[in-house]
């Protein structure tokens, strides 16, 4: 068994998180900058009472 037989799935689950993450950073800047969103959704992270839809699925996403 070569090594990069089981380092090809870890290399590539670790892009999906990392894409994953970023996606998730610029939809929550977007929004906060839109004004969509307060500072304040930061301290419990409950984004599901806001209309954006997007930011709640990245944020599904990530978790």
């Amino acid at each position: 068994m070569s090594s990069l037989s089981w380092a090809l799935p870890v290399i590539i689950m670790m892009l999906f998180s990392i894409i994953s993450i970023f996606i998730t950073l610029f939809a929550r800047i977007h929004a906060l900058r839109k004004g969509n969103i307060s500072v304040d959704d930061f301290k419990t992270m409950d984004f599901c009472k806001k209309d954006n839809p997007w930011l709640e699925v990245s944020s599904r996403h990530l978790n």
